[in-house]
């Protein structure tokens, strides 16, 4: 089956599980600074954000001023993901969240920490879809924003 841009979103949404896992933050030390977004995703974050209530808009600011930096100890630092929540663990773009997010323990190679999905996507499904995603401009979060800034004039860490 050949997809193009427009049918991988279908695509994905039939062959994996893309329900909030129930509050679950065990996979969040593997969001990492640096997560590609193609333009369409980052414009998708874009819309999500500007559509958010003043209230949850202060949240998702005060997200955004974090520190990212996490200690694994024996002075291993690593730096996680700009819309990981520091105090609930929790992804503030998650209804919008990339590709690379969404299949998260839903393929072989980044599997779920508590084995929460035991049939993960067929190996050949999902190694199709990244070929047409591979086809995508992508960039980190951190260059779309200086590309199509997310707020004009907040401040975040990305240290």
């Amino acid at each position: 089956m050949s997809l193009d841009h427009r049918s991988l979103a279908t695509r994905l949404n039939g062959l994996i599980w893309l329900e909030v896992c129930n509050g679950c933050t065990q996979c969040s030390l593997r969001c990492a600074a640096g997560t590609q977004a193609s333009r369409a995703e980052w414009e998708a974050i874009r819309r999500y954000v500007a559509q958010l209530s003043a209230s949850e808009r202060e949240a998702f600011e005060q997200t955004l001023k974090q520190s990212k930096q996490q200690s694994l100890g024996d002075g291993i630092e690593v730096t996680l993901c700009r819309f990981l929540d520091r105090k609930t663990n929790l992804c503030t773009i998650y209804p919008v969240r990339p590709l690379v997010c969404r299949l998260m323990g839903h393929v072989e190679w980044l599997p779920c920490p508590i084995h929460k999905i035991e049939h993960p996507m067929p190996r050949a499904a999902a190694l199709e879809i990244l070929e047409v995603y591979a086809q995508t401009e992508r960039h980190s979060f951190e260059e779309w924003e200086q590309i199509a800034p997310l707020l004009d004039g907040v401040a975040d860490s990305r240290t």
